[in-house]
């Protein structure tokens, strides 16, 4: 039998692949196109550029792929080999591991409003941090959307145009510059020449506006210091994951099971809480037993005879009652890729015995386990 688990990397040698997270309505994939364009011209190189469409609205996650090459590009599909991988939007590192295929020595960049590169670094996840310095890659980073506020003269262009300031990032941090020997100048009037092409129908002012767009990420965007980077982190329990960690059963009802049903299972099973999920897994809400005896309380004020949490539906107000009706969508949460120290840092600030593990899946969130303040003490 073959073995399927090795996948070779069958670009040209000489290629240079980029695969980029973003958010529809970003202007990103518009930008990846831009940058094929650049490429191919300027840098007289084969270019194969496209996005990987589904059924994405504004708002929602997207991925587009570039690769360029000394000679002709013959594959044609999602790349997971790459040197390259911008993140207009960080959730992405919460929806995957948007750092898989990135080669050693590649480079990610990061969308943050930070400008200390602590905070930067600080802000992207363990798991994250880890692959990072074990691959010796190098971060990024640079407020995209904030420049595109700044610049845009057009109120509707401004979320789009934080794409653009990619540009700029990418032309600044790719080897094409350095092996072609293109002085700056000339680098900014092949930019300006393709921006027509893509924005001169929007007027002059828009070509302007995206010029600088891309000018400002060319010649702002900022580098996490490798001893950052290199820094040794906190040891001991704290430094584990969350996935390590969790309990990965979770017990969970549908927004209509009633709460005569949710308490004998909290009771059969000693839980302090249940997760209320809708048919296709997304988290909805939480029960607790002290939602569990308030709205029995409230039965007995109704006139419910029977008093005790135990399942029984015998005249109780549980039985006639939804878990929606009482569940608390307000759900604090946290992801497996997420560090020890993260979780109990956001338990002590909001006062909680445990946390919802959930797995972000286009745009909705997936319980796949429960992380308590025990299972942090035993770890």
């Amino acid at each position: 039998a073959l073995d399927s688990s090795f996948d070779p990397d069958v670009r040209p040698k000489s290629a240079f692949s980029m695969r980029g997270h973003s958010v529809g309505g970003y202007g990103s994939v518009t930008t990846n196109k831009v940058i094929a364009t650049i490429v191919g011209d300027l840098f007289d190189l084969f270019v194969q550029a496209y996005p990987k469409y589904g059924s994405e609205k504004k708002g929602l996650p997207t991925t587009y792929y570039l690769t360029a090459a000394e000679e002709p590009i013959r594959t044609h599909c999602e790349m997971n080999f790459v040197e390259f991988v911008p993140l207009n939007d960080v959730n992405a590192f919460s929806t995957g591991n948007p750092l898989k295929g990135l080669q050693p020595g590649g480079t990610v960049f990061v969308q943050s409003h930070h400008t200390d590169p602590k905070l930067v670094w600080h802000n992207i996840p363990e798991y994250a941090r880890r692959i990072i310095r074990n691959r010796d890659l190098r971060v990024l980073y640079l407020d995209a959307a904030g420049i595109a506020r700044e610049v845009s003269s057009r109120l509707d262009l401004q979320v789009r145009m934080q794409g653009i300031v990619l540009l700029g990032v990418f032309l600044k941090s790719t080897p094409f510059l350095k092996r072609r020997s293109i002085a700056e100048d000339e680098l900014m009037a092949g930019v300006e020449k393709s921006l027509r092409k893509y924005f001169g129908k929007r007027g002059e002012q828009v070509v302007q506006d995206n010029l600088t767009a891309v000018r400002r990420g060319y010649a702002e965007v900022q580098e996490v210091p490798a001893a950052i980077i290199h820094e040794a982190e906190a040891g001991g329990a704290k430094s584990k994951l969350v996935s390590e960690v969790m309990r990965a059963e979770v017990i969970a009802c549908r927004p209509t099971t009633t709460l005569d049903k949710v308490a004998k299972a909290m009771s059969e099973r000693k839980l302090d809480s249940i997760v209320v999920v809708d048919e296709s897994g997304n988290l909805k809400g939480v029960v607790n037993s002290t939602d569990l005896l308030r709205a029995q309380s409230n039965g007995h004020k109704n006139g419910s005879t029977n008093g005790a949490v135990n399942g029984s539906a015998n005249g109780s107000a549980l039985a006639h009652t939804a878990s929606e009706a009482i569940m608390n969508a307000s759900v604090l949460t946290i992801a497996p890729g997420q560090s020890l120290a993260e979780a109990a840092d956001l338990m002590v600030a909001n006062h909680l015995s445990q946390l919802i593990v959930v797995q972000q899946e286009n745009g909705h969130q997936k319980p796949i386990g429960v992380l308590s303040t025990t299972d942090i003490a035993q770890a």
